[in-house]
């Protein structure tokens, strides 16, 4: 079947009428996000993330608006901590990239969505494809560093800062080799 398409703009995956190449859709359903004519899937946390802060497009949304909108219906012993809102967010960015929408930061507020104009699209998506590399693996090196560093005083987020590995893989680490300190209550 061929779509008679004369303005030449994108069409919709989901329904295959033409769409105003500036407009976002969004289709719970399938997960997926269309913008400039290239769609982009999420997974159902960060769709409803995404959600929530496209609604207040241009405005920013709270982490507390979008924690509300998550979660406001769930019993209270049934929720995450807040600090999942950030996670997806992290989470999207990437993906998001690669078609042209931005989640921005507003700190010690909550977070924006922004349309990237077409001359920083080519950026933004090489910051995207590189945020989504694949994390540094576990090297026996990793162990004479982290005690190096410990003896020189330095706390578990320094080190995995210094060694470039996550902090659970750092204390993880720290644990095996005898390195944590006690904590006196």
């Amino acid at each position: 079947m061929t779509l008679s398409n004369p303005t030449n703009n994108p069409i919709c995956p989901c329904c295959g009428s033409t769409v105003d190449p500036a407009q976002i859709l969004i289709d719970d359903a399938s997960g997926i996000v269309t913008f400039g004519g290239q769609t982009v899937r999420l997974r159902a946390l960060q769709m409803r993330v995404f959600r929530s802060v496209a609604s207040a497009y241009p405005a920013a949304r709270s982490k507390e608006q979008i924690y509300d909108d998550l979660y406001a219906l769930v019993p209270d012993c049934d929720q995450p901590g807040p600090k999942i809102i950030d996670v997806a967010v992290c989470q999207m960015r990437p993906a998001l990239a690669s078609v042209g929408l931005v989640i921005g930061t507003q700190w010690g507020f909550g977070y924006v969505l922004t349309l990237a104009n077409p001359e920083a699209l080519g950026a933004i998506k090489r910051e995207g494809l590189a945020a989504g590399r694949q994390p540094k693996l576990w090297q026996d090196a990793h162990d004479e560093t982290i005690a190096e560093l410990a003896r020189q005083g330095y706390g578990l987020v320094e080190i995995a800062r210094r060694v470039g590995i996550g902090y659970m893989a750092t204390d993880r680490a720290m644990k095996r080799l005898g390195l944590t300190r006690e904590v006196a209550a």
